[in-house]
């Protein structure tokens, strides 16, 4: 038997919770499982053992221009900005609520980044991105980024822009087209973000209660769409690099630590 809404309701408050029947008659409680992610059992960066990827967090970032691309949802990608959640043209990949945008704008502050929630469309982003590259910035690309044609569009900026050739040279005719090809492209790393579903689910639900409902839950039908158009990230598309990020959770004071390990759900 699962647990009942108000069995979780009263693990919130700390209270024991007992039905009419145990209360009164004195009968043995019905045992039950606890239904969804016990957000106790959540990963913390303070536990021994405990790594957001491979490498650890010097890996994330490059002193180079690059671009990271992450795959992942939304709610991966909008974890609250109590959560440290990791993505370099690096594109992150990871479905809704799986912590991207906070990962983007925590670990990678000094990267521009692009997400289509603030600039509406694809195209958009794909401008955006062109003209940082051109600006000599490195670039990620903070949207779910769930198949390879999507990310396509955005490796095909990385091998368009040299890390070696100044514009003034680009701009020079002389400049024999076969040593333009041998110039290096910009490195492309996949950030891919491989937070649990059901860890996404209650980062969704906490993000809502968090904010008092300024920022609304990311809707089902958006974790749906995410898991149709799923392909997973790999070297054979053009990335130099596809670097797993794992959810682990950062808080600022153990006031919020409590808040994050209630039920939301």
């Amino acid at each position: 038997m699962s647990a009942p809404t108000h069995s979780k309701f009263a693990d919130n408050l700390k209270i024991h919770f007992q039905t009419p029947d145990e209360y009164f008659l004195g009968q043995p409680e019905a045992p039950f499982m606890w239904q969804g992610i016990d957000p106790r059992t959540i990963p913390e960066d303070s536990q021994e053992g405990v790594e957001i990827c491979e490498g650890g967090v010097e890996s994330l970032v490059s002193d180079s221009q690059e671009l990271i691309v992450c795959v992942g949802t939304s709610a991966q990608q909008r974890a609250s900005a109590s959560h440290s959640v990791l993505m370099s043209l690096d594109a992150p990949l990871g479905s809704p609520a799986s912590g991207k945008s906070q990962f983007s704008r925590t670990r990678l502050a000094n990267y521009t980044r692009v997400n289509q929630d603030t600039l509406g469309t694809k195209e958009r982003c794909v401008s955006a991105a062109a003209a940082a590259l051109e600006r000599g910035e490195s670039v990620v690309i903070d949207n779910t980024n769930p198949d390879a044609d999507v990310r396509a569009l955005y490796l095909k900026l990385a091998k368009k822009h040299s890390t070696l050739l100044p514009r003034e040279r680009a701009r020079d005719r002389r400049l024999a087209d076969r040593d333009i090809a041998s110039l290096a492209e910009i490195p492309a790393r996949c950030f891919w973000f491989q937070t649990p579903p059901e860890v996404a689910e209650h980062l969704n639900n906490y993000r809502e209660i968090a904010t008092n409902g300024e920022r609304k839950r990311v809707p089902s039908i958006a974790f749906g769409s995410f898991r149709k158009r799923f392909q997973a990230p790999s070297v054979a598309e053009g990335f130099t690099e596809v670097k797993k990020i794992n959810f682990v959770c950062s808080f600022r004071s153990d006031e919020e630590r409590e808040r994050f390990q209630q039920w939301s759900s």
